[in-house]
């Protein structure tokens, strides 16, 4: 029990609501625009023709990245996906990837590499607002899932 007599679950799930607001918020405005789609990235991890992977594309029917999947996320889990996309898909994809680790507790596509490894550029993307939020997110599955041969501090 903590201090104010929640639980530690209680206080995580607490936590994961108010960094699920803060997505919700930061990246309103991303659209879409310009992005490579999580369909098309299937095509391009199998090498496939330029007209498959514009067929792809129209499989994502999402207009905000709020409306991107969960069985699409899943689809796209160790083929294709973030390795795949180019900056304003990375842009437009990230909200609903760190979403969906905070709503079911796994983690998607190798995300964690993705914000906190060698990409670490792709930071200079995103508006300040926005760079507090992943931080808030990356600290929370830090210390919720620390990397594997870490043992739980907590």
């Amino acid at each position: 029990m903590n201090e104010d007599g929640t639980s530690q679950d209680d206080a995580r799930r607490e936590e994961a609501r108010k960094i699920l607001e803060a997505i919700r918020r930061d990246f309103d405005e991303v659209r879409p625009e310009c992005a490579i789609t999580l369909h098309e990235t299937l095509e391009l991890d199998g090498c496939g023709a330029v007209q498959a992977g514009l067929a792809a594309r129209k499989r994502d029917t999402d207009k905000h990245w709020w409306e991107v999947r969960d069985e699409w996320l899943g689809e796209v889990n160790g083929i294709g996906g973030l390795s795949f996309l180019n900056d304003a898909g990375f842009r437009y994809y990230l909200p609903a990837y760190m979403s969906y680790w905070l709503r079911t507790g796994y983690e998607p596509g190798c995300l964690r590499y993705f914000i906190a490894g060698s990409r670490k550029y792709r930071y200079r993307l995103f508006n300040a607002a926005q760079r507090v939020t992943i931080a808030r997110f990356v600290k929370f599955v830090h210390r919720r899932f620390p990397p594997l041969g870490n043992p739980s501090i907590e």
